[in-house]
């Protein structure tokens, strides 16, 4: 059977169709799973965060869609990932525990006065959600940005002449610090505004 019979007969709750969607799908799960630094008690429960975005694909794809079945999946698993790394903190990095990244990030996009501690700051699910979901809207360049400087998912932050280097690497360009700087600004502006209009209040970051 194709894959868009198996999609259908998914759809209708069919359990094998399901079971062989899940396997067909496991290679890119691992994939999406080897980009991280991950404890090895940890991953289990990513198997099954991946998992969980297929079953999401199956229930949201149209089959009518100008995109594949398999470029939703990436995103519903890759989405799965990064945000159970977010609410767990799993991911560790050189300089700082990737919890205190995740802090420190939400704190400067909503402008805290007095940025919660780490435990508090994993209670709010919901601004940490948006606020991937946010990132993921950016284009692939601000996306890149943020996540180097900030240091995001597991990369090491950046300052912004280490910045213009990988960026310019990254997308064979020859950007200057200034044009980082005020690209990376733009970016965090576009997720306070993004937030905002969603309740989540913000201002402006300085991109130092």
């Amino acid at each position: 059977m194709d894959e868009n019979g198996l999609i259908i007969r998914a759809k209708r709750g069919n359990k094998k169709a399901i079971e062989l969607l899940i396997q067909q799908y496991q290679p890119m799960v691992g994939k999406v799973i080897s980009t991280f630094k991950y404890k090895r008690d940890d991953y289990e429960d990513m198997i099954q965060e991946g998992n969980i975005g297929i079953l999401q694909a199956i229930q949201q794809y149209v089959l009518t869609s100008k995109f594949s079945f398999s470029h939703l999946v990436y995103l519903k698993i890759q989405n799965n990932l990064y945000s159970f790394v977010m609410r767990n903190s799993i991911i560790s990095t050189k300089y700082k525990k990737q919890k205190e990244i995740i802090v420190e990030f939400v704190g400067n996009i909503l402008q805290l006065k007095n940025p919660p501690d780490a435990d508090e700051a994993m209670i709010y699910e919901y601004v940490v959600q948006e606020l991937i979901n946010e990132i993921f809207s950016l284009d692939d360049l601000r996306r890149f940005l943020v996540s180097r400087k900030y240091g995001l998912f597991g990369h090491v932050p950046l300052v912004i002449k280490s910045l213009r280097i990988e960026t310019n690497k990254r997308f064979n360009k020859k950007y200057s610090e200034s044009q980082v700087k005020n690209k990376l600004v733009y970016a965090v502006r576009k997720l306070r505004k993004a937030l905002k209009r969603k309740g989540i209040e913000g201002g402006d970051l300085n991109g130092r």
